[in-house]
């Protein structure tokens, strides 16, 4: 059996071990706080099951942000940090972009920029994704990339290199949100916020 079947056989025996299954239907974090709080609980139930009233449908009408009094205002300062749903990833790289500029300024500091360390990897077979196998063939490959290539990658989106950017800017204080499950025990969790304290860092093979 290959890798891959056992695997499989391995998942498939833990999914019948499970026995035992809790659907949640309410909502915890949100028990004990204002009226308006309480709508939005009641309506996020409802919009679950594609149940929604017409007074959940009037109550997320008068959250939408505008200019009339009684509207949100997204200049509050409560919004100003805020984590951002978009729907696009070049959107929200550039989000990022002119965020952290913004935070910097209003906190008086300096961006650090840190850049990554790239060099050229074995190609994969873009059909399977995997690397081919066999000893490699006795050529010389050059594995360092060209400062003009090195420079395209740093500026390059981070939508269009699968979310690992090229150059990462970042300030003390400045809020963040993780990616990746990373360590799960410390509930660094993908989703999960968080704010820069610190950083270790060293200079690159390219002086950057």
């Amino acid at each position: 059996m290959s890798e891959r079947g056992q695997q499989s056989a391995i998942g498939k025996a833990l999914w019948h071990q499970v026995t035992t299954v809790v659907i949640l239907r309410k909502n915890m974090r949100q028990n004990t706080q204002s009226v308006e709080d309480a709508k939005l609980r009641t309506a996020l139930e409802n919009m679950r099951y594609a149940a929604c009233t017409a007074d959940d449908i009037k109550f997320l009408r008068s959250r939408v942000a505008g200019r009339r009094p009684n509207q949100p205002k997204l200049a509050n300062k409560h919004f100003r940090n805020v984590s951002i749903i978009t729907a696009l990833n070049s959107q929200k790289d550039r989000i990022n972009e002119l965020g952290s500029a913004r935070f910097a300024a209003d906190t008086g500091q300096t961006l650090t920029d840190f850049y990554s360390v790239d060099t050229l990897g074995v190609e994969c077979d873009p059909v399977t994704g995997k690397k081919p196998r066999g000893r490699p063939k006795k050529t010389t490959i050059c594995k360092t990339i060209s400062p003009k290539l090195q420079n395209m990658l740093w500026n390059l989106r981070h939508s269009a290199s699968e979310h690992v950017p090229g150059k990462l800017s970042l300030c003390i204080g400045m809020p963040v949100i993780i990616r990746n499950n990373d360590a799960t025990e410390l509930c660094i969790t993908k989703g999960q916020e968080g704010h820069v304290v610190g950083w270790d860092a060293k200079l690159g093979p390219s002086g950057q």
